[in-house]
């Protein structure tokens, strides 16, 4: 029974819609999905909502961005209740700020004479989010970059004129949020930080639930590292591919990742 447990919709930054991945994750053999968008639980219901929903377990999940520690720390919840008014009143304080954020990006790149349009790019968003890769999925519609790497390189990346800074809640009010909503909380891609071992571990005495030890972009010895370090401090084991349909993220392909059953039983049993 094989899960991916860390997956992305149109909702925030991934390229298919909820009921598209859905199907896709149905048609790689999986039985369990998590769509876990950037600040919002809107794909989620898609997906609860879609046509396949009943061929194939969908657990409600969300990603949320935080700062800590120096470090970009992302806090993934699980089995969160979606209508948790807590949980969406924060979420859409985070939207709003993502959203006043890219009105900045294209007002900087305006002022540099680069024709774009923020209108141009409520077009392109089909949620409530609004991230950098929109911004750069517009720029490649619209040929100002040969393609969407492109655009990250030499226009939005953060040594970029035309780079605007993220508002981040706290890591301890993501995680509070989350477990408001009845969830469980996970730190997503822990391998990222590997060598902030010092963040991982204040991250366990906040009380993360888990840590996301299977990913595609965690070496063998990094994969075992965090798994010794999950099962020392009592902690959920998850994974997941990250997946965003992206052709860039080569990597992060939907069947890069199968986590086995055992797994999710185990984070049925710590509910």
């Amino acid at each position: 029974m094989p899960a991916d447990l860390h997956v992305h919709t149109r909702a925030s930054d991934g390229r298919l819609t909820a009921e598209e991945v859905v199907n896709k994750a149905q048609d790689k053999g999986f039985t369990v999905i998590s769509v876990t968008d950037h600040d919002t639980v809107s794909g989620v219901k898609s997906a609860l909502d879609s046509d396949s929903s009943e061929a194939i377990e969908i657990i409600p999940g969300v990603e949320i961005n935080t700062e800590f520690m120096g470090e970009d720390v992302h806090i993934l919840g699980y089995f969160i209740d979606i209508q948790s008014e807590i949980l969406l009143k924060t979420l859409t304080e985070i939207a709003e700020s993502r959203k006043k954020r890219a009105k900045k990006i294209i007002k900087n790149m305006q002022q540099d004479g680069i024709e774009v349009e923020f209108g141009e790019l409520q077009e392109i968003v089909t949620g409530d989010i609004y991230s950098r890769s929109h911004i750069a999925e517009l720029l490649s519609e619209k040929s100002i970059v040969s393609d969407y790497e492109a655009a990250f390189e030499g226009y939005i990346n953060k040594e970029s004129p035309y780079y605007v800074g993220r508002y981040y809640i706290s890591v301890e009010k993501a995680i509070s949020v989350i477990k408001e909503a009845g969830g469980l909380t996970v730190l997503a891609h822990p391998g990222k930080i590997i060598n902030r071992d010092d963040v991982v571990m204040r991250l366990i005495e906040m009380g993360v639930d888990g840590l996301e030890v299977y990913y595609p972009e965690h070496s063998s010895s990094v994969t075992a590292k965090l798994r010794s370090q999950a099962q020392k401090n009592d902690l959920l084991i998850t994974g997941g591919s990250d997946y965003h349909g992206l052709d860039k993220r080569k990597k992060n392909k939907l069947e890069s990742v199968k986590l086995r059953d055992e797994y999710i039983s185990d984070m049925k049993n710590r509910l």
